[in-house]
């Protein structure tokens, strides 16, 4: 998904045609992995919605096929680690908006954003979450 060749490539485009065509009818899709194209997201968003009192917010696997799905909060894409305890939540001060999520069963780390990111922050999101175990410029805000 991170750096693809071009027969990843070609999988990547059939798959975001099929995103296209196939993902209404995964609308109430609710698990781990993308039904289109069988990957572990690595990047959420989170948008904020108005209520009748108060603002809401809604958590979605943005998978790098094209097909997005809401999503349970504090839950692990990779082991299905569930709560606030199973993760360390890491961010840069640079980065706005944007947190890590670093699952202390598995070491499983996935991205959350707030707002809708370009195709090109996304991309951008999913690489450094890829390769953060090995980043150093992070701080933990939660453990």
């Amino acid at each position: 998904e991170l750096i693809i060749g071009d027969r990843e490539l070609a999988q990547l485009l059939v798959a975001k045609k099929l995103a296209a065509l196939y993902g209404p009818h995964f609308s109430r899709w609710d698990g781990d992995s993308c039904p289109i194209c069988g990957a572990t997201p690595l990047l959420f968003k989170v948008i904020r919605e108005p209520g009748p009192l108060f603002e809401g917010k809604t958590k979605y696997a943005v998978c790098a096929c094209g097909f997005t799905w809401r999503y349970k909060w504090w839950r692990c894409p990779k082991c299905g680690a569930e709560g606030r305890e199973a993760f360390e939540v890491l961010y840069r001060e640079d980065m706005e908006g944007v947190f890590f999520y670093r699952c202390k069963r598995c070491g499983y780390v996935h991205a959350e954003v707030y707002g809708e990111p370009d195709e090109v922050t996304q991309y951008g999101l999913r690489l450094l979450a890829a390769s953060l175990t090995s980043l150093k410029s992070l701080k933990t805000i939660h453990q």
